[in-house]
């Protein structure tokens, strides 16, 4: 039971992570500016960067204005 509510929150945080980057990449299309993306850990801070690398390689160049900036939870 509990392997099925973790599986449904990673999945839940997927989209959620996605509609950040869409998000983030929107907005540097409208605004032409370095749009920053605050996170609180490092495992987030790979999953957006490895995301962005991506999208970048694809051909994305809204991708290199987007900086994911790790702060620390206090």
């Amino acid at each position: 039971m509990e392997m099925y509510r973790t599986t449904s929150n990673v999945e839940y945080k997927s989209v959620q992570w996605t509609q950040i980057i869409m998000k983030a990449l929107a907005e540097t299309e409208e605004t032409n500016n370095i749009i920053q993306i605050p996170i609180g850990t490092e495992l987030a801070e790979k999953l957006l960067n490895n995301a962005l690398d991506m999208l970048a390689e694809e051909g994305d160049t809204r991708a290199l204005q987007v900086e994911v900036v790790k702060h620390s939870v206090h």
